[in-house]
């Protein structure tokens, strides 16, 4: 419960600071998508109705860069429903679509906007690479492993084009 509520407030800190960032964010979409320069997504967070996480909506910027499309992410974070560090998070359609055992293992895991996954793996890495970056991280994580990984995040601000995160798909993965 304290690390949720110092992930918020930190959340809080990081969209106030990222404010000059969302004009840029916005021409940036209008640009690369003029008719659709933010879409919403819905995706399953933390926050929980009985064992299920819940579902909860969010915008993504239409723009490449990750440090400008993920900026309403922060919203997600400082409401409770993403952590800093985390799983990815996934659309209900494709966590419904796991079927084997160890695919499960991700969920033992809070979902955050920075993780392994987001942080070290290519937008077309296989669903099942993914998945099991998840578990291993889900088994193995700790206080000052979730510390490096948020490193990690910083570091990778100041180089927006090597953090290699993908835009959530709507539909079952292959």
């Amino acid at each position: 419960l304290l690390r949720t509520a110092v992930d918020s407030l930190v959340g809080i800190l990081l969209l106030i600071l990222s404010i000059p960032l969302w004009p840029i964010a916005l021409a940036a979409s209008y640009a690369a998508a003029a008719g659709n320069p933010l879409r919403r997504v819905t995706l399953l967070g933390n926050r929980s109705a009985t064992v299920r996480r819940m579902e909860f909506t969010t915008s993504q910027f239409s723009t490449s860069p990750p440090i400008l499309r993920y900026l309403p992410y922060l919203l997600a974070v400082a409401k409770g429903h993403l952590r800093l560090v985390g799983v990815e998070p996934l659309a209900p359609a494709i966590a419904s679509a796991r079927t084997e055992e160890w695919e499960f293992v991700r969920d033992e895991a809070p979902v955050g906007l920075f993780g392994p996954v987001q942080l070290t793996l290519p937008a077309d890495a296989p669903s099942e690479e993914r998945l099991l970056m998840e578990a291993e991280y889900a088994r193995t994580r700790s206080f000052a492993g979730d510390l490096r990984w948020l490193a990690l995040s910083v570091l990778s601000i100041g180089r927006p084009l090597a953090l290699r995160r993908h835009t959530v798909v709507e539909s079952p993965r292959d």
